[in-house]
């Protein structure tokens, strides 16, 4: 295959530094408040051309879903129908980010594909037409298409870019137990958060930063809890360790997080968590 007809996109694990939750709207709907950032590994994207629409992927979880309700070939089917394109090409996904684990993975793949078929068509896409399919493909595909921190508010469509937030180490952690994020939103007991009056344009210190976060929470974390007991155990274990900064839930589960100031301290972490509990999926990353 000639290398000019290859397209690969890297769809980033995401995380949630905080979630809140301030209201529900009637067609069911929760307004959320959030701080998104990305790590450096993800999954990737790779589009080549093909006489007949293909899609495969490699991935270790035995749940992936590959019919039509899969948001990979959702994504690569709207944005056909939008630029009145056939779908002449050969979708692959290498599956790196654990399903159901809040870490965004499904919208990143919507959002890189989405990336990698304008490009591979070389589209121009309207930017009311691209924020249009971005959100009607779900919540969290607008931050992760621009790949950079964000804050958003409502159900995604409000977003904020965040210039020079400090640079973090993370350990994330996820339990090998699949989170349902409908499940997780059902069982929520609202307890709505006050939104934010002001969020700073950038912050001058780490410590400013750290100060910031700790104020905030993840408000699905007892709800996600209740039904993956796990995540109690991660958040206590990722606490415990002295070089961690601070400790959360990302998205709706079950994946927990902890920050820390240097790569030293988040891989010696990652490597001794990971030797305790053999169960758990541990990754060592770096924020971007």
């Amino acid at each position: 295959m000639d290398s000019d007809n290859l397209i690969s996109i890297t769809a980033p694990a995401k995380l949630n530094l905080f979630l809140h939750i301030t209201g529900k709207r009637n067609n069911g709907y929760h307004d959320l408040q959030s701080l998104v950032t990305f790590a450096d590994f993800g999954d990737q994207i790779t589009i080549t051309p093909a006489e007949e629409f293909m899609f495969s992927f490699d991935s270790t979880s035995d749940n992936f879903p590959i019919d039509e309700n899969n948001i990979i070939i959702c994504a690569a089917n709207l944005l056909g129908e939008l630029l009145h394109k056939d779908l002449n090409c050969h979708i692959h996904l290498t599956k790196n980010i654990p399903i159901g684990a809040g870490l965004g993975g499904g919208s990143s793949d919507a959002a890189a594909t989405i990336e990698g078929l304008s490009k591979f068509w070389n589209a121009d896409i309207l930017q009311d037409q691209l924020d249009k399919i971005l959100i009607e493909l779900g919540a969290d595909v607008p931050a992760c298409f621009y790949k950079k921190a964000c804050y958003f508010e409502g159900i995604g469509e409000i977003i904020k870019p965040i210039s020079a937030l400090p640079t973090l180490h993370a350990v994330i952690i996820y339990p090998n137990k699949h989170c349902s994020t409908k499940e997780i939103f059902e069982s929520y007991v609202p307890e709505f958060s006050e939104n934010i009056l002001l969020l700073p344009e950038k912050f001058e210190t780490e410590q400013d930063f750290l100060d910031f976060l700790h104020l905030q929470k993840n408000d699905l974390t007892n709800a996600a809890i209740e039904k993956i007991p796990d995540i109690k155990d991660i958040i206590d274990t990722l606490e415990k360790d002295n070089d961690c900064l601070l400790t959360r839930m990302s998205g709706s589960g079950s994946a927990c997080f902890g920050l820390f100031d240097n790569r030293e301290s988040a891989h010696d972490t990652a490597h001794k968590i990971k030797h305790k509990n053999p169960e758990w999926w541990v990754q060592a990353t770096a924020l971007q």
